[in-house]
């Protein structure tokens, strides 16, 4: 009864409590509002109101520009950047093939990063979402922001590379787990997965060892003084009722 099956289910739950703790030691890179801020600063804030007050005054009030934007605090950019990936690769050493970080350069990399406060951002009026905003395409060389983009850049990279190694590293412990039967043998090849599943689980587990460790402690006490006492009840067993 306290066998616990290694099921599908606790399988998927071992694997979701892994990305939780690979994402608390190896914490998601963001980029800051502050640099969001900046970056929003030198492209459109400034270039949003005066695009409003011409339209305004070039369609006098026939068409509302303002509607070409919403309010957000997110801003959607575009930009290249070094994407890092898993793929798979020859290992000479195992004569099997391995999974590898590998990267490439990206002509276009969709990014929301998030603002302090909301702000008017543009609508993408080509979605089917009245919504969906519309990606700035951002130079990463142009003077204005060169120096908030190496920043934004930078994190953007290491995001990247971190999710490579974590996709890595979850398709390890899938692995590992794949051909457990029951919790108890997983905890014996690796304890560590015991921080990976619910405490009443583990519990069970233990529950079955103290009972085999008790039943092993009688059996020792008993087993020295069997042998004659089995043969009394064998005996008497033998020559049946009177």
């Amino acid at each position: 009864m306290s066998t616990v099956r290694m099921s599908d289910y606790l399988k998927r739950d071992i694997v979701k409590k892994f990305r939780e703790l690979y994402d608390k030691s190896n914490p998601p890179q963001k980029v800051p509002s502050h640099l969001a801020d900046s970056l929003y600063t030198l492209t459109i804030g400034a270039k949003i109101k005066e695009f409003n007050q011409k339209a305004n005054e070039i369609f006098d009030g026939v068409i509302e520009s303002e509607k070409f934007f919403k309010k957000d605090t997110e801003l959607l950019i575009k930009f290249p950047f070094y994407s890092s990936f898993v793929t798979k690769q020859y290992d000479e050493t195992t004569g099997e093939n391995v999974k590898v970080v590998a990267g490439e350069m990206e002509k276009e990399n969709n990014l929301t990063i998030e603002m302090s406060s909301e702000v008017s951002v543009p609508i993408d009026n080509s979605s089917n979402w009245s919504s969906s905003t519309l990606a700035l395409t951002i130079d990463p060389t142009t003077p204005a922001t060169a120096q908030v983009m190496e920043q934004i850049i930078s994190i953007s990279e290491a995001e990247s590379l971190r999710k490579a190694k974590k996709q890595i590293d979850v398709g390890k412990v899938e692995e590992a787990i794949e051909d457990f039967t029951t919790l108890n043998q997983a905890l014996k090849a690796w304890p560590a997965v015991s921080k990976l599943v619910d405490q009443d689980k583990i519990s069970k587990v233990h529950e079955k060892q103290e009972r085999k460790r008790k039943e092993n402690k009688a059996r020792a006490k008993i087993k020295p003084i069997e042998g004659g006492l089995n043969q009394t009840i064998l005996s008497a067993t033998l020559l049946g009722d009177d």
